[in-house]
């Protein structure tokens, strides 16, 4: 069994947000494939980064409305999963004795 000891658990943490920020660095069109998949969808330092420029450089409609309704998407299971959550939430310090 692996047990992470807090030390070891913040230089994972380091080390994760350190690869993050190197894949940011790197222009997307290099990138092919479930990485590429991966770039625009779960690390979004380089999705904000090279969406962002790209849109700079030449305006493109169709991906305008596209990033919409993923930032549309998303605001909404988001909501979903935190009033999901919310239901389910009981207060920590209540204390119920059935007698």
């Amino acid at each position: 069994m692996l047990f992470v000891y807090p030390a070891h658990a913040t230089q994972l943490a380091i080390q994760a947000s350190n690869a993050v920020l190197t894949l940011a660095l790197y222009p997307r069109d290099i990138f092919e494939g479930a990485v590429r998949f991966l770039m625009r969808t779960l690390l979004p330092a380089a999705f904000v980064g090279a969406i962002s420029l790209d849109m700079v450089q030449e305006m493109d409609w169709t991906a305008l409305v596209g990033l919409l309704a993923f930032a549309i998407g998303s605001t909404l299971l988001m909501r979903l999963v935190f009033y999901a959550g919310q239901r389910r939430y009981e207060l920590g310090s209540a204390i119920n004795v059935n007698v």
